[in-house]
Order: C-alpha cells, then structure tokens, then sequence
C-alpha cells in the first residue's frame, strides 16, 4: 500500500507537471497563434498598401493594360502588377537616360551654335558699324554733291538771268496750270531750278552761243571795217625782191597745220591783226561804228 501510495502520489505530480506542461505549451501555442495572426494582418496590411500604391502610381501616371482599358489592382493579381510596373519604371529609365543623353548633345550643339551666333553677331554688328559708318560719309558726300549741283545750278540761272533775263521754260516742262515767268522774276528763277542740270546747262549754252555769235559778228565787222579793201587786179608792191637764204634758219616748233589755220580764223587774233594794219581814217570810222551799234544796243534793251 506503500508502494502503491508513492506510485499514486508520483502519479500524481507528473500528472500535474504535465498539466502544467501543457498549460505552458498552451499560452506559447497561443502567443504563437497571436504572432501568427499579427503577422497575417501585417502581411494583410501590407499587401492592402501595396495594392493602394499600384493603385496610385497607375492613376498618376495613367497607365492602362494592353487593350488601352484602366488597370484594377487587386490581391490576386497585385505582384504581377508591381512587375508590370517594375519593367514600366526601367522602361522610363531607359528612355529618360536616353532622353537625358539626347538632350545634352543638343544643348551641346545648341550651344555651339550659339558660340556660332555670337561669333556672327559680332561680325555683323562690326559690318553694320562699317557699312553705318560708310552710310554717313555717303549721306555726307551726297549731301556736298547736292549742294555743289544747287550752287551750279544757281550760277547756270545767274547767266541766263543775267544774258536772257526773258527766257521762259517750256509749258510742258512745268507743273499742271503752271504758267511759264521770266528767269528775271522770283517765280521764273524758282521754275528754272527746277529743271534739270541738262536742260540749264543746254539753255546756257544756247545763251553763251548767241552771246558768241554776236561778238563774232561784232569782231568780224569792226575787222572788215579796219583792214583796207582787197583789189585783185592790184597786187602788192613788194618792198624788196632779194632773199638772204643764209639768214633763214629752221625753226624749233614742229609744225601744226590745224593749229595755224584755228589761229587764223580766231576773232579774236584776226581783230588784232585788223588793228595793227589799221589806219587812222578806218580806226576813226570802226570807232563810230561802234559807238553806233553799242547805242542800238542799249536802245533795244531800254525797250524790252
């Protein structure tokens, strides 16, 4: 009995330290079971955020599958869509590297095409500055040349004023119902300036030829006046009909036949000659023919 009772009693306190075991391995299994749980709600959580965030970036970025229709993320297929959008983001940073790579050679050609334009702008703003520069001396040389052409063209309508002060320009040189004036007026001078150099430097001429035709005839006369008639049939007594050849001797100018003969009829040169072989009754008579024909002048000009 004993025996039996320590086998009882022994019994007994495996009995309890098995309880006791198993009350232990209970509040493990259970604390495990509650890590287990956590960890399931973490992995829960987990994959809800995971879903959240493809959610978002495929909204932001507005990615769609491949039939162009929106993308819905869910538990069973959220990893296949976050390597979808794995392989998208390598893809966007292919593209960009490349875009990135792209885009600095053309800044690096940019910029030596702006290096070029600089470079060009200089030499334009250095030939702008010298074509500017020549501008003004052509502006300032144009300038002088209008004002010598104004002050010749003033000295043309001086001498024709001052020969032909009634000379008119042609009704169809001036402006419509312009009436043509003398040069001698204000209105006549101004009509003249007008007018081209041509047609003042023509008029002068024309002025100065008529001038020089009444001189001519003017010297042509008085020189008739002076040398002594011409008889034919009365040659000239020769003074002496020896001629000394050794005293001849050649002379030092070339000769020049045109020369001679413009010198001949020179009016100028044939009055002279007139006067000096001239005698006192014909300078006498060329002096009163003068008179004469300076007082019908003055008298025509007195009339107009």
């Amino acid at each position: 009995m004993a025996n039996a009772e320590q086998e009882r009693q022994k019994a007994e306190q495996q009995k309890a330290q098995q309880e006791q075991q198993l009350a232990t391995q209970r509040q493990q299994l259970k604390a495990l079971q509650d890590q287990l749980d956590e960890a399931n709600n973490q992995l829960k959580r987990r994959k809800q955020q995971r879903i959240k965030n493809a959610q978002k970036e495929i909204t932001q970025n507005e990615l769609t599958d491949g039939n162009n229709q929106p993308i819905n993320v869910t538990e069973d297929n959220v990893a296949q869509i976050e390597q979808e959008i794995d392989n998208w983001r390598q893809d966007q940073q292919t593209e960009w590297t490349q875009d990135k790579t792209d885009a600095q050679n053309e800044l690096e050609q940019i910029n030596q095409q702006l290096l070029k334009a600089h470079s060009t702008k200089a030499n334009l703003e250095s030939t702008n500055q010298e074509l500017t520069k020549q501008n003004t001396q052509l502006q300032h040389n144009q300038q002088i040349m209008k004002n010598n052409i104004y002050n010749y063209k003033n000295q043309l309508v001086d001498t024709i004023a001052e020969h032909e002060p009634n000379h008119k320009v042609e009704q169809q040189l001036l402006k419509p119902n312009e009436l043509p004036e003398a040069v001698s007026t204000s209105n006549g001078r101004q009509q003249h300036l007008r007018q081209t150099l041509k047609y003042l430097l023509d008029v002068t001429t024309q002025v100065l030829q008529k001038i020089k035709t009444t001189a001519t005839n003017f010297i042509n006369q008085v020189t008739k006046t002076l040398l002594p008639p011409i008889n034919p049939q009365k040659p000239t007594q020769l003074q002496n009909s020896y001629v000394d050849f050794s005293s001849i001797q050649a002379s030092t100018q070339k000769p020049n036949a045109q020369k001679e003969i413009r010198l001949m009829n020179d009016p100028i040169i044939k009055l002279k000659r007139a006067v000096l072989t001239a005698t006192t009754e014909q300078l006498q008579k060329a002096n009163e023919q003068t008179k004469k024909s300076l007082k019908q002048q003055v008298d025509n000009e007195w009339e107009l």
